[in-house]
């Protein structure tokens, strides 16, 4: 738990403060060691939803936004508390995942908070180089390079997050691009858009009443939903991925178009 209360104000574990979790009302003590990031600790151990352990990652996504906006407390029809890892003023739930999650916690929490946003880290070697082994296939739309589309079959990640019901940020470790996989419901496809990590952050905090976030996302929308009604005779125009592909091309509404061979002629003197 980053943050408790003391004497009424949210702090920051710091030596020697004792507080109260937000959570469960009940007492906290402040670790401050050499080893683990600074955190508050529940005095007994309970059931608490912030009594969790975060990763450097974690803390290091969490500290770029403003410590109102952290561990904010949301409850459900059932009167079961939930605390969004970042709630920005425009009411976009930031949940940071390091670790695997099971598919009924990620729709509990999708139906509770609403606008949500999973931020996903890749940070294992193996699964890394799958992930860019997809991107790599994947189709890149005319005129928008940072716009990609790609298979879902045989891909893990996607089967796990691939639902299309709710964004999810892909944060690959070592890398300063991340992949929006916006939420599209199609069984056979994903659709992407690489935004870079800090350009993600600053759209969220930024002093725009209009949320340059929900910008993004239906900018992107408007792209995809262009080329898709593209008509077959600009297929030329479209870097299509190999032929071992054909749903990409079938769903996109494109087809290859063999170009005639000129004959040759032989020149008469």
């Amino acid at each position: 738990m980053k943050t408790a209360l003391v004497e009424g104000a949210r702090r920051g574990a710091e030596p020697g403060l004792k507080g109260v979790c937000p959570g469960c009302d009940q007492p906290v003590l402040a670790r401050c060691g050499k080893k683990r990031v600074w955190h508050w600790a529940h005095k007994v151990e309970c059931n608490c939803p912030l009594n969790k352990e975060e990763t450097d990652w974690h803390r290091g996504w969490k500290n770029h936004f403003p410590v109102e906006w952290q561990e904010v407390f949301h409850s459900d029809i059932n009167g079961e508390r939930h605390f969004a890892d970042v709630k920005t003023k425009n009411s976009w739930v930031l949940e940071f995942q390091h670790s695997p999650i099971s598919s009924e916690e990620r729709a509990s929490r999708n139906k509770v908070y609403g606008k949500i946003t999973w931020v996903v880290h890749l940070y294992r070697q193996q699964e890394t180089k799958r992930f860019f082994e997809m991107a790599n296939g994947g189709l890149a739309l005319p005129g928008h390079p940072y716009t990609v589309i790609v298979e879902k079959k045989g891909n893990y990640l996607l089967s796990d997050w691939g639902e299309g019901i709710k964004p999810v940020l892909f944060d690959i470790e070592g890398n300063e691009v991340c992949w929006l996989m916006l939420p599209i419901e199609n069984e056979n496809l994903a659709y992407f858009a690489k935004v870079k990590k800090n350009d993600f952050i600053n759209l969220h905090i930024s002093e725009d009443q209009n949320c340059g976030y929900t910008k993004l996302l239906n900018h992107t929308f408007q792209i995809i939903s262009g080329v898709l009604q593209k008509k077959k005779g600009n297929a030329r125009k479209v870097k299509l991925p190999p032929l071992n592909k054909p749903s990409v091309q079938d769903t996109l509404g494109y087809r290859v178009v063999p170009r005639p061979r000129l004959s040759r002629r032989r020149r008469r003197f």
